[in-house]
């Protein structure tokens, strides 16, 4: 039989060869570092042969790495320099500026990326929408994490940061929609939570309301929100729901960018 040269291997073979090797990389996780043969089988859905000849060469590559004394698989060095790589290139604001253009030009209205930064919420990105609306905050600008569209980024905040923060804040009254109870604020939190977003109205600025929901990463913890904000007025019942709508589908494509796999139905 003629043996096929360079590149006249079916390619119905090759991109099948690719989706195998990556069927087993992708069974690695945070809480599954470690696996042997027997478990990434199972979990690729590939037969013992099959894997045991992509993870040999996957190792030949660094790719993975094989314990010598437990047999068990990790991801390799290789894998490290190429996700060092991919974050260089795709950090927060590159990830998420060609949504949030999106959502300004549809709704026309401002769009804002915080992020958490001690205990403060810093705008990292923005872009300004079409609507009047005296801008609050700008690029690089600070504010606090109780009131605006902070809240959803103290929501997300591990519960020990959380209980930080309310030991040493005080709590200014910004306007008369400024919460500053903290039992309430601790409240309105845990409905954030339940909501997976959030809607505040003239707590720093009394003209000016925002929608939020958060961002998440590869370590699958929020990392970010991304904001609609304009005059108040506009934020009608209707208009909250489009912007929310929007918001969502933005977070989950920006979060896809940045490693976040949602957990699986049932988990």
């Amino acid at each position: 039989m003629q043996e096929k040269q360079n590149g006249d291997f079916p390619k119905k073979d090759s991109v099948r060869a690719v989706d195998r090797m990556l069927d087993i990389l992708q069974v690695f996780s945070f809480e599954q570092n470690e696996l042997n043969l027997a478990q990434i089988c199972v979990q690729a859905g590939l037969p013992k042969t099959t894997t045991y000849r992509i993870l040999t060469t996957l190792e030949k590559r660094n790719v993975v790495v094989q314990d010598p004394h437990t047999g068990k698989y990790r991801l390799g060095y290789e894998v490290i320099k190429m996700g060092s790589i991919a974050r260089t290139g795709n950090s927060l604001q590159r990830a998420a500026h060609e949504d949030m253009e999106k959502i300004s030009r549809e709704t026309q209205q401002t769009c804002n990326l915080y992020v958490r930064d001690g205990f403060e919420r810093r705008c990292v990105d923005q872009v300004e929408g079409t609507q009047y609306v005296k801008r609050f905050s700008y690029l690089g600008a600070r504010h606090p994490l109780y009131c605006g569209a902070g809240k959803l980024l103290l929501a997300y905040a591990d519960p020990d940061v959380q209980k930080q923060y309310f030991a040493i804040t005080k709590f200014e009254k910004y306007t008369d929609q400024t919460v500053t109870d903290p039992e309430q604020l601790k409240e309105e939190l845990r409905q954030i939570l339940r909501d997976g977003y959030s809607v505040t109205k003239g707590e720093r600025d009394p003209m000016t309301a925002m929608v939020s929901v958060p961002l998440y990463d590869y370590t699958q913890k929020v990392v970010a929100s991304i904001t609609v904000s304009g005059p108040v007025y506009l934020f009608t019942d209707e208009n909250i729901k489009l912007y929310c709508s929007k918001l969502l589908q933005a977070s989950e494509n920006i979060s896809r960018k940045l490693g976040y796999s949602p957990p699986k139905t049932g988990e």
